[in-house]
């Protein structure tokens, strides 16, 4: 600790301190919404823009800015167009109803708009990682003092009822802690885990005895709070991935394996034994869900989710190439051409893909396609020729892959809180590969 102090206080000047220590809170502060991580970003945005701007080489003349500039570009002009143009051009010129047209577009499509500053909040992570030894080392205790706050808070409110901020346990089946009402905890550790696992694999080697201790508990700890949360999908995508990590991860040998699966055996069962809400949520009803009562039936995951997903396709359907707007979901789907069963709408369909490619298009969905399928091929790449020196990217690489795993449930592609937390793994994974290349 006080090693990390002194290389702190040794940091050339206060803008740099206030940008490592607003970052590093990111993790805790976003377990208490979005505004607290985008106003901590923003600042640091503003007061490094200088210092990242000398190095806009490196930083903006890349691949991945160019492909952003590309997806933003396109993503703005469907906006555009089906939001507000078409509505303005159809009411013309009648000034007051073209006035609150563009009012409303603003509030509705602000993310939208706005969305280029994910790419400002990339660059400063990465920039960070890049330029400050310390921001690593303090990142990661940070991080794993605010995971084990927010762990422990939550085991508190398993056993007790409540937690610290005297949040009760109002759903048996599900586990929120200090989210309150917002069952998003499990997706909260499956988004830190990768990150944090993939700095204390850096940091430390696992063929040390007592590293490989430390190793199977972190994988305990994170697994037990994700199942308790009742998140079914962040569960079976952190299963995945830690069958990916066994078959990837050089340092992850047989003897170390069988000795984290038989714990996590042991301890999943004992949990689903004496905890059979949680056990039914997991296993039974999501078995039960892919079918209807007679099982005449079968849904992708659940009735609502099918219903989703076959309203989304109706849309892709009569709108191929550019869908029918950024956030139109929500709007569309009340529409008779577009009802599929006795699903009610929601904001987004709850998958990635599915909302990309209704709500943009062909040439809107196909980018997060290719995404997925360039680190589809750098995980077999590392696996066909059996890399020894990058398992903290290989980590990195298997978190990227499982966010954008499509064959499960997922969030809002345009929350910020989601696409923060992908933002902190891409930066590292673009830090350290980058120093590799």
């Amino acid at each position: 600790m006080k090693n990390l102090y002194k290389n702190f206080i040794l940091v050339d000047n206060f803008r740099s301190k206030i940008s490592i220590i607003f970052v590093c809170l990111i993790p805790f502060s976003l377990s208490l919404g979005p505004f607290l991580p985008e106003l901590f970003l923003l600042i640091s945005c503003i007061i490094l823009s200088s210092d990242i701007y000398k190095l806009r080489k490196k930083y903006f003349y890349n691949t991945s800015f160019f492909l952003f500039i590309i997806f933003y570009a396109y993503i703005l002009s469907n906006s555009l167009i089906q939001n507000l143009l078409l509505n303005v051009f159809f009411n013309f010129p009648d000034y007051n109803i073209n006035l609150e047209i563009f009012k409303n577009y603003f509030f509705d499509q602000k993310s939208i708009i706005f969305f280029f500053r994910f790419f400002f909040y990339f660059v400063l992570i990465w920039y960070l990682f890049d330029q400050f030894k310390i921001f690593k080392k303090l990142f990661f205790l940070i991080t794993f003092l605010s995971i084990s706050l927010i762990g422990i808070d939550a085991l508190l409110q398993y056993f007790s009822g409540y937690n610290l901020l005297g949040y009760t346990r109002t759903n048996s089946h599900r586990l929120s802690g200090i989210f309150k009402d917002e069952y998003i905890l499990g997706s909260f550790f499956l988004k830190t885990y990768f990150i944090f696992l993939s700095l204390f694999v850096l940091y430390n080697n696992l063929k040390d005895n007592r590293n490989q201790l430390i190793y199977i508990l972190i994988n305990c700890f994170f697994g037990i709070l994700i199942f308790l949360s009742g998140e079914r999908s962040a569960f079976f995508l952190f299963i995945f991935a830690l069958i990916l990590s066994f078959i990837l991860l050089n340092q992850i040998k047989f003897r170390l394996m069988i000795k984290f699966i038989l714990l996590f055996i042991i301890i999943i069962t004992s949990t689903s034994i004496l905890d059979g809400n949680i056990r039914d949520r997991i296993f039974k009803n999501t078995i039960e869900q892919f079918t209807n009562k007679d099982k005449s039936e079968i849904y992708i995951f659940t009735e609502v989710h099918h219903g989703h997903y076959m309203s989304a396709k109706l849309m892709l359907r009569e709108n191929p190439f550019f869908g029918v707007g950024p956030k139109n979901f929500k709007i569309k789907c009340k529409e008779q051409q577009y009802k599929y069963y006795k699903a009610r709408c929601e904001i987004h369909p709850h998958n990635y893909y599915v909302q990309l490619f209704s709500e943009l298009g062909f040439f809107g969905g196909i980018f997060i396609f290719f995404i997925f399928l360039f680190i589809f091929f750098k995980l077999f790449k590392i696996f066909i020729k059996n890399d020894k020196e990058k398992d903290s990217i290989t980590i990195l690489l298997i978190a990227l892959f499982m966010f954008l795993w499509p064959i499960v449930p997922h969030g809002n592609f345009f929350n910020n809180w989601n696409i923060i937390l992908i933002i902190m793994n891409f930066s590292f994974y673009k830090h350290l590969s980058y120093k590799l290349i």
